[in-house]
């Protein structure tokens, strides 16, 4: 695939139509691969990307689950807002003009996506110059998915963004994630389910009527569990994206604040540094209840429930030990007996009489108020669940809400005192703004606390049903024809199970080999060797140096873990087989000198047949700019005008305005 024009109409900074040549030029025969566009931070760079993402990816280009409402309220916010403000019904549209070759066959193909703020969006699809319209928009969308498959388009369209949450993600999250979506794990686990499905379908054919109507009883239990499963963790989906909307609001409204620090006197400076870190010491106590309230906090909220408790299972502890006294006593008898007979017979039945009115006579009446039965190993973490755990994880939850109520307190007062200044009026509503913003917060992390449990409970019943359907279809008689039938079932889940194992491996492998050849062509010679090793089973990632020792990612330098993060989706793009343009936005921001030469020299040229790359004059500066002239097709130079506030595209680069096709 090769990008050949983007068009952008009154989409974000970029008022009326503009049209991108992205297609690449030629020096002779050979075609260079680097399309280059400069501009300063807020100029429109971002723009091109997302311009791109957007034309492919549709919905998808959001990187989460959405509504079709939520989608279009995001569309209607990327409209250019000075042609919004002057007509309403203006319409924005992005669109893609690339070429694709499939089973030889070479095509030119332009996707359109318009929308204004009354209209929802239209895709349309076009093949070499004539229009497909004999097929359905969510055809077009399955088309387009071909082409980017879902897990794809963040190893060919990123920005410094993904590189930086890629290198700081020490749990290996991302990687895990987009590892699965590679192997297409979930279609093996899917046959797999539906042989299952097959299975049991004939065994109920086979089946009495009783029998049937009892399996149908709990396959009917079963699907509503799931089905309630299901909307409860779309439920829970929506939630989490409405905890990340607030969470970005919250960035969004603390960045303005940031923004308008200088503007004031310097003993507002510090009150403005001390509420963003108050605001950061909440989050923090926040967390930390959420925290206690997922362990034994819920124990110390049913204190009488949990005196009843303990209380039952000392009482069951003593008769317990009762009863196994008086056991060994008459164990002990028969023998003692024995003796007195031989050494004091006169005083033996004086002496057993004794014992025998040692030992009551209601045993049988304590065996019976025994009703948990626990074993003195269950009985202790109840015990220390219940006076340890508990206790202190209800002093700790009142010393922390104590704490957030100070927190907050000091919030208010803070933003009380910004209110009262007349020249920081708009400082004082943005602080209002956080604190309605963060009362929404608590209240999703509440409900998304509460949908979680829901969800916890709905798998345990689900669970303890499909039990018991084991053990009913299990208990079926069949005959001969279905026994085989049933054995090449079991037989090709084995298979598949086995292909899946070997298809893991075999990818991982690849993965690994490929992250090596990756991180040592831009790592610098004093950068530590690094090879990683990859959990087939949990998709770990455990980073190795030259000698054999572990790396913890905390431990590498920012240039490293920058380095890394490249060299994974290079990685990662070369496993999914797609040949795609890179479109990287910001990539070097964070590098040193020499990690952005070996990116400038080993990264851009050879990361795909098409590479464009958006950048600020920092980034790529006029010596790394004459490195990568070799490989530079053309370059674009984005100029932001402050007074119209739109966004303009010419072609050249900041102080080489002569730039327009490379030699």
């Amino acid at each position: 695939m090769i990008f050949k024009t983007l068009t952008l109409n009154n989409f974000r900074a970029f008022e009326g139509e503009h049209n991108i040549d992205l297609g690449l030029r030629r020096d002779g025969l050979i075609s260079k691969p680097i399309v280059l566009f400069g501009g300063l931070n807020g100029a429109g760079k971002t723009s091109i990307l997302t311009g791109i993402r957007l034309s492919l990816l549709g919905k998808r280009a959001l990187s989460k689950a959405v509504f079709n409402t939520e989608y279009h309220n995001y569309l209607i916010e990327e409209i250019n807002r000075n042609v919004l403000r002057e007509n309403e019904d203006t319409c924005a549209e992005v669109s893609l003009e690339f070429t694709h070759t499939h089973q030889g066959k070479h095509n030119l193909y332009k996707i359109s996506r318009s929308w204004s703020k009354h209209n929802k969006p239209t895709l349309t699809l076009s093949e070499n110059g004539e229009l497909v319209s004999n097929i359905k928009e969510d055809d077009k969308e399955n088309f387009l998915r071909d082409l980017v498959p879902t897990g794809v388009e963040d190893l060919f369209f990123f920005d410094g963004e993904k590189i930086a949450e890629l290198a700081e993600d020490n749990t290996g999250s991302y990687l895990k994630e987009a590892v699965r979506k590679l192997l297409g794990l979930d279609l093996v686990a899917r046959l797999s389910e539906d042989l299952d499905i097959y299975k049991r379908q004939e065994i109920i054919d086979k089946a009495g009527q009783v029998e049937r109507d009892k399996i149908q009883s709990l396959e009917d239990s079963k699907a509503l569990l799931k089905k309630s499963t299901f909307e409860t963790r779309e439920k829970i989906d929506i939630c989490k994206n409405k905890i990340d909307s607030i969470d970005f609001k919250i960035s969004q409204v603390e960045q303005k604040i940031a923004s308008l620090d200088d503007q004031y006197e310097k003993n507002k400076e510090t009150d403005n540094e001390a509420a963003t870190q108050i605001q950061a010491n909440i989050k923090q106590k926040e967390s930390q209840i959420l925290n206690e309230f997922d362990g034994a906090f819920a124990v110390s909220l049913a204190k009488k429930s949990m005196a009843t408790l303990l209380k039952q299972i000392n009482a069951e502890r003593q008769i317990k030990n009762e009863l196994a006294f008086f056991e060994q006593l008459n164990a002990f008898l028969p023998s003692f007996e024995e003796k007195l007979d031989l050494k004091a017979p006169g005083s033996r039945d004086a002496i057993i009489d004794i014992f025998n009115e040692s030992i009551p006579s209601n045993l049988d009446e304590k065996k019976s108020q025994i009703k948990l039965d626990l074993a003195h190993r269950e009985s202790s973490l109840i015990d220390t669940q219940v006076n340890n755990l508990a206790v202190n994880s209800s002093r700790n939850v009142g010393s922390l809400l104590s704490e957030l109520k100070d927190l907050e307190y000091k919030r208010d007062n803070l933003a009380l005192s910004i209110e009262r200044a007349p020249k920081e009026k708009e400082v004082a509503e943005l602080y209002q703004d956080l604190r309605q913003l963060d009362k929404e917060r608590s209240a999703a992390g509440k409900e998304y606390i509460y949908l979680l449990q829901v969800v916890k409970n709905y798998i345990t019943e689900t669970l303890d049903v499909a039990k018991r359907l084991e053990k009913l279809y299990a208990s079926q008689k069949i005959n001969k024809v279905m026994e085989s039938a049933i054995l090449r079932i079991d037989a090709t889940k084995e298979v598949l199970t086995n292909f899946n194992v070997q298809l893991t491996n075999l990818r991982l492998k690849q993965l690994q080999e490929l992250f090596e050849e990756s991180y040592r062509k831009l790592a610098r010679k004093g950068d530590i060797k690094l090879t990683a090793n990859i959990d087939p089973e949990t998709f770990d990632v455990t980073l190795i140096d030259n000698e054999g020792h572990e790396i913890k990612r905390k431990s590498m330098s920012a240039g490293e873990k920058q380095i890394f993060a490249i060299s994974i989706l290079e990685a990662l793009g070369k496993l999914s087989g797609k040949m795609l343009p890179v479109v990287v936005d910001t990539p070097l921001g964070r590098l040193d000198s020499h990690h952005r030469e070996n990116l400038v020299n080993h990264y851009f040229p050879e990361a795909s047949e098409q590479v464009i790359v958006l950048s600020t004059d920092t980034e790529v500066d006029e010596a790394f700019l004459n490195d990568l002239l070799p490989n530079i097709s053309h370059a674009f130079e984005i100029n932001f005008d402050q007074q119209s506030r739109t966004s303009s595209v010419k072609e050249g680069y900041f102080w080489n305005p002569e730039l327009q096709e490379a030699s």
